[in-house]
């Protein structure tokens, strides 16, 4: 059977095609084979500029950014209130205490306050009112005590002398009718009414002496009743004045002028501390959430949060228990981009600059054969001085840290 020469060239091509594609597969196949057993995963921060993990015994490479030592500072401000007016900008130096901005409600705040001062003052005025007439009527009563006290004892002197009086009459009469009575026995002559009437006067005298008894008693009992009484009405007045002065909320006055004071304290746009100004976050005119209005940070001492990864970590802390470490930053963005760039230079100083915490990056190589998602260790690491690098926070870099010789 003769197979026409269209259809066996068409045959021989097909089989030609399988054949190539088959030989790539294989190809790729041990390729990538080859490049995964000799390749560890890069990081990068430059398209095109890989470096690995750890390049060699004695280095360690990560990722990191620049950042203040210290850290940024956020300030806040009371959620909902607008920020009106801001009296500092971007690389601002200030001090701690010092006004950054205007509130919306800080007006508000300040007749708030005001208004519960003035109400104080009055409360403390009707507090001192009150105390002043409690002292008057208790003065009064002490008044009408003496008054009182004055009288019953000119009585009791009048009545006392009545008594010495009588007592004087009685005497008498006893001594004139004991003469009498002598006298008779003697032989003289005396008559019963006279003796009677001695008598009869020795009778009155002591009836008068035993009635003023009776009234001194009665103003004794005059004189106790009268200081219970006194001592009953100052104690009326004391809780009278007591109940008005429990009245006068001047304690709940107090208390929310502390309140009304705090939150205008709180509502004062002030620095919290001293440091300059890197960022804005909120606009003039904008609410305020829960995130920062802006954001300080002190300036004078820079360094790189670099991320180290999970393997490299322990040769790290190995060589920080011999000493501090030296660190190698290239920061392109910084030191520029055309020819070679010089590194900037920095030092790990101790382990307490080593996280113990391993998580995911937040940094991210940009290489497209990059590895995006690695679990890393924060290092802060110390930059030597550096002209104009407090305006590159938060600019990606590469660290390499370099171990003891």
């Amino acid at each position: 059977m003769t197979v026409p020469f269209h259809r066996a060239a068409r045959v021989s091509t097909m089989l030609l095609f399988s054949i190539a594609i088959n030989v790539a597969l294989v190809a790729a196949v041990i390729y990538a084979g080859f490049f995964a057993k000799n390749s560890k995963p890069p990081i990068s921060n430059t398209p095109g500029a890989s470096i690995g993990t750890a390049s060699s015994g004695d280095k360690v490479e990560a990722l990191g950014r620049i950042q203040p030592t210290n850290g940024l500072i956020g300030v806040f401000g009371p959620p909902g209130e607008r920020v009106i007016d801001y009296k500092t900008q971007v690389g601002n130096k200030v001090e701690a205490g010092a006004v950054l901005g205007v509130f919306s409600g800080e007006d508000e705040r300040k007749l708030a306050q005001t208004a519960l001062e003035k109400q104080i003052d009055e409360a403390k005025a009707l507090k001192k009112a009150i105390e002043s007439s409690r002292d008057a009527k208790l003065a009064e009563i002490d008044a009408e005590a003496k008054q009182a006290e004055a009288g019953l004892a000119e009585d009791k002197a009048t009545i006392v002398a009545k008594v010495r009086a009588a007592q004087a009459r009685r005497k008498n009469a006893l001594e004139e009718r004991d003469r009498l009575e002598r006298v008779r026995l003697d032989g003289v002559r005396v008559s019963e009414q006279e003796l009677s009437q001695f008598t009869l006067v020795v009778e009155l005298a002591e009836a008068e002496m035993a009635g003023a008894d009776a009234q001194l008693k009665k103003i004794d009992a005059q004189q106790a009743q009268s200081k219970e009484s006194i001592r009953a009405k100052k104690v009326s007045v004391e809780a009278e004045a007591t109940r008005a002065a429990a009245q006068v909320p001047l304690a709940s006055l107090e208390a929310a002028q502390s309140t009304a004071t705090r939150k205008l304290q709180n509502g004062t746009f002030l620095a919290p501390t001293a440091g300059t100004v890197v960022r804005i976050m909120t606009k003039p005119g904008e609410t305020i959430s829960t995130m920062p209005i802006l954001q300080l940070a002190d300036t004078t001492r820079m360094g790189v949060l670099a991320e180290v990864y999970e393997t490299d970590v322990g040769r790290l802390r190995e060589w920080l228990a011999k000493g501090p470490v030296t660190v190698e930053v290239e920061a392109r963005p910084i030191t520029g981009t055309s020819g070679p760039a010089k590194p900037l230079r920095g030092t790990v100083t101790g382990l307490d600059k080593v996280s113990t915490v391993i998580a995911k990056n937040v940094l991210t190589p940009l290489g497209p054969r990059e590895d995006a998602d690695r679990r890393v260790v924060e290092v802060l690491v110390d930059l030597e001085p550096t002209p104009g690098i407090e305006n590159y926070i938060g600019v990606q870099v590469r660290a390499r840290f370099v171990g003891p010789k």
